[in-house]
């Protein structure tokens, strides 16, 4: 017998620190039983890794230096640790929101080998591999990078004689108001696009001398299906102007009164999308 095992760990918060740092790990390994006219060997791989995705935050327009958010502190990064934590119903039932994940790629590979010499020239060789992988990209899209807060607010305010915006921090208990020159319309976006897969790939092989040269023919056939499931959400939430941004709520108020008219908060909006698909493939 015949083995080799390996693999990784990894974490690391990142170039720019978010509160939402990449982890993940692999293991790895095979055994191999050697036979007197070949050998049979199986493979299996376990993936788990999550990688932040970072994208642009905003500059001074002249300078192309980083910008200071309205605490003063240069922005690294939009990335919002706090749209890590809400849900909202779709079409599907229930969405939670998976930010703080990233890109995943989570799932398990195995593959069973077997060779073997005949003899008077003739091999056969066999691989058989069955995938099982969840895969998912948690973005965030700023669109645009930031936009005055007068200007965010009035697109839904129906009369400014009567009507007002007011933007306060999502998760503050005492609702306190946020006065900042500058919000950012975020996109928040998950893809899920879970797969399988089997496939097979068989050969058959002969070695033959003609003249002075040795030649090789070789027969094969393979054949394999795939299954790929996709679920798009793609949802925006607005955040305040400042390095790692906290979520703000948008309420339309009517200037006589303290209740709300309507509410523009996370998430602002949402669209939800589902794609099934499969696929043959053989070959001879």
């Amino acid at each position: 017998y015949r083995y080799s095992l390996g693999g990784f760990y990894r974490y690391d918060e990142g170039p720019v620190v978010t509160g939402l740092p990449t982890e993940g790990l692999q293991l790895k390994g095979n055994i191999t039983r050697l036979l007197d006219d070949g050998y049979l060997r199986l493979h299996a791989k376990y993936l788990d890794d999550e990688a932040q995705f970072f994208l642009p935050f905003p500059h001074e327009t002249e300078s192309q230096e980083a910008a200071d958010g309205i605490d003063g502190d240069e922005i690294t990064t939009i990335n919002a640790e706090e749209a890590a934590d809400f849900s909202f119903r779709t079409p599907d039932g229930v969405f939670e929101s998976d930010m703080a994940n990233g890109i995943v790629a989570r799932g398990a590979q195995v593959m069973f080998e077997a060779f073997r010499d005949l003899g008077d020239g003739f091999t056969v060789e066999s691989k058989t591999k069955w995938t099982d992988m969840h895969h998912e990209f948690n973005i965030f899209i700023p669109f645009p990078a930031f936009i005055p807060t007068d200007d965010y607010g009035s697109q839904f305010v129906d009369d400014p004689e009567t009507q007002r915006a007011r933007f306060t921090y999502a998760n503050s208990p005492t609702n306190a108001a946020y006065t900042g020159q500058y919000v950012i319309d975020q996109g928040a976006w998950d893809w899920e696009r879970p797969y399988t897969d089997i496939a097979t790939d068989l050969q058959v092989s002969k070695d033959f001398v003609a003249g002075t040269a040795t030649h090789n023919v070789t027969v094969g056939a393979f054949l394999s299906r795939t299954q790929v499931n996709q679920r798009d959400i793609h949802n925006s939430v607005l955040v305040e102007f400042a390095d790692q941004p906290q979520l703000l709520d948008l309420t339309i108020q009517n200037a006589a009164s303290s209740a709300p008219r309507m509410t523009r908060s996370r998430p602002s909006r949402t669209r939800a999308s589902r794609t099934p698909s499969a696929r043959w493939a053989r070959s001879t």
